[in-house]
């Protein structure tokens, strides 16, 4: 889901990767497992799959990975329509809420 998220919001190699590991460093217990230094290969084909993986975790993982989700968006403070629509559907998909600072930016955005 990061790397996918990354890679929507820039098509910069260094960009996507300073995006995906900032997102990784956002889940439950980074600092003391390995990460990897660069996104995962991913395909929109795959992302049903890692869906419903995710899916079956609790609900307090669930958040804290749609929270590194949208830390991995709003790294640059530029929401794309794809990183939006994306995330939108990881929340629909893992049935959690969007986190209030997305909302407050998408609102600082509307306003500007």
């Amino acid at each position: 889901m990061l790397a996918a998220l990354a890679s929507a919001g820039s098509e910069k190699v260094e960009v996507i990767t300073y995006a995906f590991r900032c997102g990784t460093f956002k889940l439950p217990g980074a600092t003391t497992q390995w990460v990897p230094d660069v996104p995962p290969d991913w395909s929109l084909a795959t992302l049903p799959q890692h869906l419903e993986r995710l899916r079956q975790a609790a609900p307090k993982l669930k958040q804290s990975v749609i929270n590194a989700c949208a830390h991995t968006v709003l790294l640059d403070s530029n929401v794309t329509a794809q990183e939006a629509e994306l995330l939108r559907a990881v929340t629909i998909a893992l049935d959690c809420p969007i986190p209030p600072f997305l909302n407050s930016a998408r609102a600082s955005k509307s306003a500007a």
